[in-house]
């Protein structure tokens, strides 16, 4: 199977074949995008379980854990974390992938940091190229962005035309994580083509100064008080705030989620974020926010669903002082919990 770059894995993948794939990670977002992509696909219908080596498991708890048959399950989806790529060549776990993959109907995503050039040579790591397929993360340069998201809207079922395609990564300065969001937007308010800047004006996660808004996002949710007020002191659009309050509903849903779910479970919070494919710098984030009461971060929950009935005027009421009043309070919240 190929040795491919992020930017074509949506060209590449066959989901329903697929049982082996390899992230070697370089650049952070392209790393975290491309295990989310493929959790999406790998993991669908299946069990999963994710691993750290060496880190929180020993090679003999791995050989032992990947050589095993789900009882309740086909088959199951391991993501395993390899933080030292040379560990692949001392105890062999690329023959004993392999021989997982021979023996069960298990399928495997591993993330590997710390490759350099000279690995691309190694016994090992051709051996898992043969029988899988290998995803690089090298950072993309600018002209190559626009068809990373043609590619991408077209997976998501938004198609967007690459002319466009390439105004939105100019006026977004470049930046993969606010690209991305947009195509979430898009497909959270339904934007229907055909598509125009203006159209997606909404979905644009930017400030005018420019800068991500999503860093704003953080700020609110990480309690970081001093620099939400600021945030929020700058000019904003109608529809910058929009698409903040969407994200915000958005990230508050999920957290209250996947504290439900440690709840019923029992799992770790880390373990649950880590399932969920949060990206390792948003955790901190999603930790700090559950810091705060429940019954807290529910109630300011329920005011934000309320405040989509005052955006689409179905309620009176001033919809963007409303909605900076409440996420200021949730900021103050999670900043009142250190």
């Amino acid at each position: 199977m190929p040795i491919i770059a992020a930017e074509t894995l949506l060209q590449n993948i066959q989901p329903h074949d697929l049982r082996l794939a390899i992230i070697t990670k370089s650049d952070p977002f392209l790393s975290y995008w491309s295990e989310k992509i493929l959790r999406k696909t790998m993991c669908e219908r299946t069990t999963t379980q994710t691993i750290r080596y060496p880190e929180n498991t020993s090679f003999q708890e791995l050989r032992q854990t990947i050589h095993q048959n789900d009882l309740f399950s086909s088959h199951k989806t391991f993501i395993i974390h390899i933080s030292k790529p040379n560990t692949l060549k001392e105890e062999s776990l690329d023959e004993e992938l392999i021989h997982s993959l021979n023996q069960t109907k298990n399928r495997f995503l591993c993330i590997i940091g710390g490759i350099q050039s000279a690995h691309s040579r190694s016994k090992w790591y051709k051996n898992l190229a043969k029988n899988g397929i290998i995803i690089t993360t090298k950072a993309l340069t600018n002209y190559k962005i626009p068809t990373w998201l043609h590619q991408l809207s077209n997976w998501l079922g938004k198609p967007i035309p690459l002319p466009l395609c390439k105004t939105i990564a100019h006026t977004l300065d470049h930046h993969l994580a606010s690209i991305e969001q947009l195509c979430s937007q898009m497909q959270i308010q339904n934007i229907q083509p055909p598509y125009q800047l203006e159209k997606l004006q909404s979905c644009m996660l930017t400030t005018p100064n420019p800068g991500p808004i999503y860093s704003l996002l953080d700020h609110i949710c990480h309690g970081d008080l001093v620099k939400c007020q600021l945030g929020f002191a700058k000019s904003h659009t109608k529809e910058t705030l929009t698409s903040l309050y969407w994200m915000l509903l958005k990230r508050l849903r999920q957290t209250l989620m996947l504290y439900e779910k440690h709840k019923q479970t029992g799992t770790p919070l880390p373990k649950l974020l880590e399932e969920a494919g949060i990206w390792s710098k948003q955790q901190p984030i999603y930790l700090k926010t559950l810091r705060v009461k429940k019954d807290q971060l529910y109630e300011i929950y329920h005011r934000l669903c309320q405040l989509e009935w005052m955006l689409k005027g179905s309620i009176p009421g001033n919809f963007l002082q409303t909605f900076q009043h409440t996420a200021q309070q949730l900021c103050q919240a999670i900043y009142d919990k250190p």
